[in-house]
């Protein structure tokens, strides 16, 4: 027992000793970790950092050194280089956008998290000529009168640069409108009981982030638009039930736009 206590009194009182063993067991711990790393070299790299995710990811293009990777940084640099790159623009191209692309930017934007998983959006798309030249006749009526007495002397000082007017002409120029609604509410039981929807401006504004991201992905371009006013009567024109209400206009074309970033 001496023994064993001087031992213990020498080891608490030398930092070397326990400098060795703080080395050996980080050694030990770096060994068993690679153990387990290398155990699974066919998994995804997602799956490994996230268990049960099933992305789109897999291990032919992820490193094995995550989570701390030159594959990682390259990647995050290219999102962020590929999301600078985005202008809201006002001139569109009259060029058709294929409706599968359509499909699956509203797809990649319903992935987004929400109050309670809720899921208070509804995506909807007008190609039709006179669904487009009338919801162009909504908007610009209410505009009209938004510049001429809602909008303040500031509000309009800075659209000044823009070159912006009650005029919208892209809405019929643009070959795609998306109307993102926001459910206030939903239905339970065949809509005979309400369904309250937690936080749902919220939650369908980060959804129509990841829409612009994934458009910006295709390599196709967006103007956002909140028209002041209109969105009773265009609601009403897109035969929307009551509990939904416009949350934003979103165009679309084929072409990217050259101007500054500062000009957007």
């Amino acid at each position: 027992m001496t023994d064993a206590f001087t031992l213990w009194s020498l080891f608490k009182d030398s930092t070397t000793l326990q400098a060795v063993l703080g080395s050996l067991i980080g050694f030990l711990v770096m060994h068993l970790f690679q153990q387990r790393r290398t155990a699974v070299p066919n998994m995804p790299m997602d799956e490994r950092l996230m268990p049960g995710y099933r992305g789109g990811l897999s291990a032919a293009t992820m490193p094995s050194d995550l989570p701390f990777s030159p594959e990682m940084l390259k990647r995050a640099t290219d999102f962020a280089n590929l999301l600078s790159r985005r202008r809201s623009c006002r001139q569109f191209s009259e060029r058709p956008v294929d409706p599968e692309v359509v499909r699956l930017l509203v797809t990649a934007a319903g992935s987004s998290p929400s109050g309670a998983h809720t899921e208070p959006w509804t995506y909807v798309c007008v190609t039709n000529e006179l669904m487009k030249r009338r919801i162009r006749e909504i908007v610009e009526e209410e505009e009209e009168i938004n510049y001429a007495r809602r909008m303040s002397a500031e509000w309009k000082a800075d659209l000044a640069k823009l070159r912006t007017s009650w005029e919208k002409p892209y809405l019929t120029e643009a070959p795609v409108i998306v109307v993102l609604m926001r459910q206030v509410h939903g239905w339970r039981s065949g809509r005979e009981e309400k369904r309250q929807h937690y936080y749902s401006e919220i939650s369908v504004s980060i959804s129509a982030g990841l829409f612009l991201a994934a458009v910006q992905n295709v390599g196709l371009c967006t103007l956002t638009s909140t028209p002041m006013n209109a969105g009773p009567a265009l609601r009403r024109l897109l035969g929307r039930p009551p509990n939904e209400k416009v949350h934003l206009l979103l165009l679309r074309l084929a072409t990217r736009p050259t101007m500054p970033r500062c000009l957007i």
